[in-house]
């Protein structure tokens, strides 16, 4: 949520609805949660999961909690659980539910260099605004989350936007990690993600579009 005087990111509102209820048509029931960090910004706004195991009692969100820091960029886990009209948020305070790249894995940036109009376009000097790197897909499939979004790279001085995807345990193990990017550092060809809808068996589609000048 963003304040409506000075505009600034304060929150992220949750909003559990009653299914049963929802589908009789009733009157949309629902338990309410805000959640606030002093490092809470809008590249961080929680992001729940798209559930496929219809069974599982847990409900699990992502956040893109720090894309540079000492060196590596961490998502962070929260969860809502318990009985329909009695659910709990959980946040793991004190110490938090963090997923982090492999050692070897480069961190980003959450924002572009300006925050503002970022990616070009063929025959024009307007560029389009690509927003920040906060999850785009989050889904849950046999036991693990599975979610994509879009990070600023190199750090400290991003030319370009690229692609970055994880598939982690409920616990926080990663389980892979990957990027599509583009190989010259120097390139200025942002990807935007559009989504990965995952299958029974843990097969996966990213979809994304590639926007070179050249080709825009």
């Amino acid at each position: 949520m963003f304040d409506k005087t000075n505009f600034l990111f304060f929150s992220s509102d949750i909003w559990a609805f009653n299914k049963t209820n929802l589908y009789a048509g009733g009157s949309g029931q629902f338990t309410f949660f805000r959640y606030t960090n002093l490092n809470l910004a809008e590249a961080s706004a929680l992001v729940p999961a798209v559930n496929y195991d219809p069974t599982y009692p847990t409900n699990f969100l992502v956040a893109n909690w720090n894309g540079n820091s000492r060196g590596f960029g961490f998502l962070r886990i929260f969860s809502i659980s318990g009985p329909v009209g009695a659910e709990v948020f959980t946040d793991y305070d004190p110490s938090g539910l963090f997923v982090s790249g492999d050692p070897g894995s480069p961190p980003w940036e959450s924002f572009s260099p300006t925050g503002e109009n970022f990616a070009p376009q063929q025959g024009t000097t307007n560029k389009i605004f690509i927003g920040d790197s906060r999850m785009q897909n989050v889904i849950y499939r046999n036991g693990t989350l599975w979610c994509a979004h879009h990070i600023f790279l190199p750090t400290n001085t991003p030319t370009r936007c690229s692609v970055q995807w994880w598939a982690f345990t409920t616990g926080g193990t990663l389980l892979q990690r990957g990027r599509v990017t583009t190989p010259a550092e120097g390139n200025f060809t942002p990807i935007q993600h559009r989504g990965e809808p995952v299958r029974r068996r843990a097969r996966w589609l990213l979809a994304l579009r590639r926007q070179p000048v050249s080709q825009r």
